[in-house]
């Protein structure tokens, strides 16, 4: 890649970065006006301001550290393999006053992404939940009818029909591979999944 061709990605980065600043003050003036302070309970409308802003906060930030210094970085032919060292620089240029800022800038937009895919990961598991109660009480029904009919004609195809039953709730059993390739759980959701301090329900 030719130096001119650096310059126009970063020129790129710099406008989508003005351009997502515009969107996020725009949410940052519609959430000021929510009085956290004397609401209990957020309206709907409330919590997709906020949702908002989180996101366009999270997005703001990782343009500005992985496209924008980034590619400032590469630019003036710096390593970027340490993004420690990508936000030093930008201490040094003036970019900030002082370079933790935008560490904690970085930590605030994980945690907020955490908190979302939490959320989200919750979600589904209320969903398989119903689903997999369903389709569990299903097989329980099946297996006690087709008992109940081999009990009073004695046919051994309702016999068979319930330990087939049977065999399949067993083999229904989930466990922690079954649950991710039946959520199809993004990488980031599995390591919550993982963490056994997660709260991944809303069920006690």
């Amino acid at each position: 890649m030719t130096h001119k061709e650096i310059q126009k990605i970063f020129c790129e980065n710099l406008q989508l970065l003005n351009k997502n600043l515009q969107w996020l003050k725009k949410s940052f003036q519609r959430a000021k006006g929510i009085k956290l302070e004397s609401k209990k309970i957020l309206s709907e409308n409330d919590l997709e301001i906020l949702e908002t802003l989180s996101n366009r906060f999270g997005r703001t930030v990782d343009i500005l550290i992985n496209k924008v210094l980034r590619s400032l970085d590469i630019l003036e032919l710096e390593d970027v393999t340490r993004r420690l060292d990508i936000v030093i620089r930008a201490e040094k240029r003036g970019v900030v006053d002082d370079y933790t800022l935008l560490i904690e800038m970085k930590d605030l937009r994980n945690e907020l992404v955490h908190e979302y895919i939490q959320e989200n990961l919750i979600e589904k598991f209320d969903q398989m939940r119903i689903a997999f109660i369903l389709r569990f009480a299903f097989l329980e029904s099946a297996s006690f009818v087709s008992s109940v009919f081999y009990l009073l004609t004695g046919d051994y195809m309702f016999l068979i029909l319930a330990l087939m039953v049977i065999f399949l709730f067993f083999i229904s059993k989930l466990n922690r591979e079954k649950i991710i390739a039946y959520m199809d759980l993004s990488n980031n959701e599995i390591q919550i999944l993982s963490n056994p301090d997660a709260i991944i329900s809303t069920k006690k």
